[in-house]
């Protein structure tokens, strides 16, 4: 599959290698961002096209709306955030 700008995405196959590993990372307490989710996706594209150019800054946008069936995002707080607030609570 090509995108508009003549840049390959992932194929199906690896989309779903893609999505174990994101699946496996967050079961461990480690949820990608959209960042790190572009990186790990560029590293299986390298594999296979070593000279694989960068994925636009909409790709994870239109990865997720493909494969929304498998994967989703949520909101989160920071755990430093969370720590915050629970110190706060603490020392009043």
């Amino acid at each position: 599959m090509e995108s508009a700008n003549g840049r390959s995405s992932l194929n199906h196959t690896k989309a779903l290698t893609l999505i174990s590993f994101t699946i496996g990372m967050a079961d461990r307490g480690f949820p990608l961002t959209h960042e790190a989710l572009t990186s790990y996706a560029l590293e299986i594209k390298c594999i296979q096209d070593p000279n694989a150019k960068k994925f636009s800054s909409s790709w994870t946008q239109k990865f997720l709306s493909k494969y929304g069936d498998y994967i989703s995002t949520k909101w989160s707080t920071t755990l430093n955030g969370v720590q915050h607030s629970t110190l706060s609570m603490h020392l009043q």
